[in-house]
């Protein structure tokens, strides 16, 4: 009896984690397109005069407007017409058109489009592992040892998206019943004050129904 209640504890914990990630998996990719949009102010302004902004800047912001209001094909419009250049607007249509293809059920396009990104070299290195993961993200149920490597990659190098690698990880690992392993990536997250709040809180809520 006792082993029957021990397993149906384990099933439920694995379902509180999984429910946890598919929520969180929202606000990832919110706080995904944030860090993009910080970027542009940050990295990319300087290499446009202001007309050049201007223009471009009003056109992806009605993208992101008509986005807002769930007019997909009204923001898909807005953003292909930004295709138009190799700048940073451009590529992040791309990403914006890709988001727009997953939430109207279009995966695999979406999907395409990552994978894409993820192998231009034209575009930034930062960029190119933001598509990487996003694209992970959403085949968290059929990952294989090649991506777990490119994972475990940006886990273990500083770079802007470690914090979310590592919480992918320490899931993932929960998930296929390493515990060591999951703690081991999850702390990291949490223990490190320069990580995000929301970051450190998802660790730590997916550690607490770790350690239970």
């Amino acid at each position: 009896m006792s082993d029957i209640l021990h397993e149906i504890d384990e099933d439920l914990r694995r379902d509180r984690l999984l429910n946890l990630w598919k929520k969180y998996n929202k606000h990832i990719l919110g706080l995904i397109l944030f860090i993009l949009i910080t970027i542009i102010g940050t990295n990319f302004w300087k290499s446009y005069n202001l007309n050049q902004q201007m223009n471009r800047g009003l056109i992806y912001q009605q993208g992101l407007n008509a986005s807002k209001l769930n007019s997909f094909e009204a923001a898909e419009s807005a953003f292909e017409k930004l295709l138009d250049k190799q700048d940073i607007y451009a590529t992040l249509a791309r990403f914006q058109i890709a988001n727009i293809k997953q939430k109207t059920g279009k995966v695999n396009e979406a999907q395409s489009i990552y994978e894409n990104l993820s192998q231009d070299k034209k575009i930034e290195k930062d960029l190119r592992d933001l598509a990487q993961i996003t694209l992970l993200l959403q085949q968290f149920d059929k990952l294989d040892p090649n991506q777990i490597k490119i994972l475990e990659g940006l886990a273990t190098t500083e770079n802007i998206w470690q914090p979310l690698a590592l919480n992918f990880l320490g899931l993932y690992y929960y998930k296929n019943g390493d515990l060591e392993k999951a703690k081991q990536y999850l702390e990291k997250t949490s223990d490190n004050l320069s990580t995000s709040s929301n970051l450190r809180n998802q660790a730590t809520e997916i550690l607490s129904i770790i350690k239970k």
